[in-house]
Order: C-alpha cells, then structure tokens, then sequence
C-alpha cells in the first residue's frame, strides 16, 4: 500500500507540530515584565510602573499568509502585586520576514476588556521566545502598555519559585519536577 500525503493546507501545522515546543505550551512571564500606565510619547502626564507576573497557554492556529498563528489562551497575570489581569488573543509571526504582531484582550481589575495590540513590529526573538509589547491606544499619549517577555514554562520548572507560581496560576507542566 502507498503511503498517504498530507494535504498541503495540513502541512504548516505538521511543521509546528514537530518543532521543540510541545502545543499547547504554558508560558510563564519572565522578570523583565512590566505594566506600564500614563502618558508616553512626549504627552505631559505621570507615568506608573510596575511589575507583569503571570502565565498563559499558546498554541498554533495554522497560518495566513506568511505569519504562523497562535491563539494565546487564560492568560493569568498580576499587576501593582495583586491586580489580576486576565485575557486572551492571537499572535502571528513572520520568521522569514522578521515580523511579528501581538492582539490582545486583557481585562484588568475589574475594569471592561479593552483591545491590546503591538501593531505589526520587528521580531525581537525566535520561538519559543516571546518579546513584544503591546498598547490600548497604540502607545500614543495616555496610554497602558504591557510589555511581555515570556518562556515556555518547563525549562523553568525545575526551578521551585517558578514552579510554584505557575501550579498556584492552575497550569501544569507535561512533567512534574524532579
């Protein structure tokens, strides 16, 4: 019997799902996080920051166009120490073209949902990486802004601190460890 071939639609989600990351991926929010709530870019106002701490799940959504797609799913994070921000959205990446764009939907406290988005911006790391940052009002004047630097949760599992907070935000590595 001849063996089968994928259809070609199938075959960018067979690329993803033989890279290094296991889908869908808890990622943690690394140190270098932060909140950010005031006027930018030249406007006259106070500025607020604090730290981001926090997981989320990723996983591929196929493509379009050039750009893999990932939903980005439960995000659970903390501002100002105990503000819960909570939410969830879509990131595409362009690896070839270096591009990438972050939307999301975050509440925060007990604010509505409001839009979240980087805009289409350089890659600044390769998967499994994610940096980008991204702004209610395109970081223009009054503004909040969320910039995200965040790792697949289990090479920081092995860690206890980290470990505990990401079992605390209710994700579970592939392995307990050890």
């Amino acid at each position: 019997m001849m063996p089968r071939l994928a259809p070609a639609a199938l075959l960018p989600l067979l690329v993803l799902a033989g890279s290094a990351l296991a889908y869908p991926s808890a990622y943690v929010l690394q140190e270098e996080s932060v909140f950010e709530e005031g006027c930018v870019d030249g406007c006259l106002c106070p500025i607020t920051m604090t730290d981001l701490a926090g997981a989320f799940l990723l996983r591929p959504a196929g493509r379009d166009g050039d750009f893999d797609v990932f939903q980005v799913s439960e995000a659970r994070w903390t501002v100002f120490g105990n503000r819960p921000v909570t939410g969830s959205g879509t990131l595409r990446i362009d690896a070839a073209g270096g591009l990438q764009r972050l939307e999301l939907t975050l509440a925060v406290g007990t604010d509505p949902p409001e839009a979240f988005d980087s805009g289409l911006v350089p890659l600044e790391a390769q998967l499994p990486d994610i940096r980008a940052a991204v702004a209610m009002n395109g970081f223009y004047c009054f503004d909040r802004v969320f910039t995200i630097r965040a790792e697949p949760a289990e090479p920081v599992a092995r860690e206890p601190t980290r470990w505990g907070r990401i079992k605390a935000l209710g994700f579970a590595p592939i392995e307990e460890p050890r």
